[in-house]
């Protein structure tokens, strides 16, 4: 127990993990090919910075490369999906300071993912979905909020004129 921030930060579990916000859970194979260790581990996207290359990633700097999957541009923020050299995916928050266009990253760009190992989060066992092990679960994965195409929208049926008689319209 702690305060909101602290548990953010520390969650002790899984489900806490992903019940204030949204993490990446490596474990098993996956654990032991990017962190170097086994156990279970929460990593927030947020924590993550996507690169275009080697460059400017500071030495004791985690990092593995991947492929951009998908792209969520969300307003302030973009959220992408990685798939990662050797296998799984990893899930990267990214604040929209500069503009949305500039320096974009597109989809299917080789990339680099890199944090401070301070942010690999342990996790006691329990209250963890079972998976395979080979692939990080976000513990809340992030929601697609792209809108459907405008000629796919349902548009609302028009009122009849009789139901707008009496209501001065």
């Amino acid at each position: 127990v702690g305060t909101p921030a602290e548990v953010y930060e520390s969650p002790a579990t899984e489900f806490i993990a992903g019940f204030l916000g949204t993490a990446n859970v490596l474990r098993g194979e996956m654990a032991r090919r990017i962190l170097g260790h086994d156990g279970l581990f929460a990593l927030r996207p947020e924590k993550i910075s996507l690169l275009s290359g080697e460059r400017g990633v500071e030495p004791g700097t985690r990092r593995v490369g991947g492929i951009v999957q998908t792209i969520v541009f969300a307003g302030m923020v973009t959220h992408y999906t990685v798939a990662i050299d050797g296998g799984g995916t990893l899930h990267v928050v990214a604040q929209n300071v500069a503009s949305a266009t500039a320096g974009a990253v597109a989809r299917g760009a080789r990339v680099v993912l890199a944090w401070n190992p301070i942010h690999e989060r342990p996790l006691a066992a329990g209250c963890a979905a079972a998976t395979d092990g080979s692939d990080p679960q976000p513990a809340h994965p992030p929601v697609d909020l792209s809108l459907p195409a405008a000629e796919s929208r349902a548009r609302p049926a028009p009122l009849p004129a009789a139901s707008l008689a009496g209501r001065g319209l």
